[in-house]
């Protein structure tokens, strides 16, 4: 018995046979309910913790017009508790949004199960889908990715092109990596710190002599010598200054909101780090090539 080919490859057969499984797999009503309570118990005990108040004052104070809201890389909700305390502020920023319009809300991991999916869907109706129904480069999707790789967050930057995030503080990676080795690995998420930096002592009147962090890679404060300390011949030597080609991006300010929490509350353990990020869309004629 011969066997025809067609136009599918092995991986797309095993891809659709795998899809078609999936669908089929029946996942009782008990154990929806059952995460349904684990879900409301998680969502009541953090309805006024200080992160997330100050989230939901923060989004109130500057009205951001946001029509949809992607979210990505939670986690399973059936076996781990921090997925369920991110998805709870999800759930508290969708319930004030949609007192003044309906909100789409899209979300994506790969490692949701099926019983995480039948959860999100039936008993909070947001929709589960790897690629979002909403086009890229909208200017009122807010893109929620908790403690997401820094990784999939510069492809998302490089991809959406989103103006709205609330996401890891990219400030932080400043911190962890030199300022040419944060700009080469990820050059989006650089700028963006670079900028919001910047921003943040433009607008700090308090301080009056604008103190940039070495991290940013512009400025380093050198120790001033001695004057009976002469060296001939020896010259300070300061960083190379970093060139982020900020005529080539697709915005021309960051703005960063960052917001207090305490560490020592598993539900806001759960959202250390995370910030609201600002884009300014930069006009399509004016990117350089």
């Amino acid at each position: 018995m011969s066997l025809k080919l067609g136009s599918k490859n092995g991986a797309e057969v095993h891809k659709e046979q795998h899809s078609k499984n999936f669908k089929n797999t029946k996942i009782s009503d008990n154990a929806i309910e059952s995460l349904k309570t684990k879900f409301d118990k998680v969502f009541d005990s953090g309805k006024h913790n200080v992160f997330t108040s100050s989230v939901l004052s923060y989004l109130k104070e500057i009205d951001c017009p946001i029509a949809g809201i992607r979210c990505l890389g939670l986690g399973s909700l059936e076996s781990e508790i921090y997925p369920l305390h991110q998805l709870c502020l999800l759930k508290q920023i969708v319930d004030q949004l949609s007192t003044k319009k309906d909100i789409v809300v899209s979300l994506w991991d790969p490692i949701f199960t099926v019983l995480d999916k039948e959860f999100i869907q039936s008993k909070l109706h947001y929709v589960v889908e790897e690629k979002p129904s909403f086009e890229n480069g909208r200017n009122d999707i807010l893109y929620y990715m908790p403690h997401f790789p820094i990784e999939e967050i510069e492809k998302i930057l490089v991809n959406c092109e989103p103006l709205l995030l609330l996401t890891n503080d990219l400030q932080a990676y400043s911190l962890r990596l030199s300022s040419w080795k944060f700009l080469s690995l990820y050059p989006i998420c650089a700028s963006i710190s670079f900028l919001s930096e910047t921003e943040n002592l433009a607008n700090d009147d308090s301080q009056k002599a604008p103190l940039v962090s070495s991290s940013v890679g512009d400025f380093h404060f050198v120790k001033k010598k001695h004057r009976n300390r002469r060296k001939k011949g020896i010259t300070p030597v300061l960083p190379k200054k970093q060139d982020y080609n900020l005529d080539t991006k697709y915005f021309i300010k960051a703005c960063v909101k960052r917001f207090p929490y305490d560490t020592h509350s598993t539900l806001e353990y759960s959202l250390t780090d995370i910030c609201f990020i600002k884009l300014t869309r930069r006009s399509t004629d004016k990117i350089s090539n």
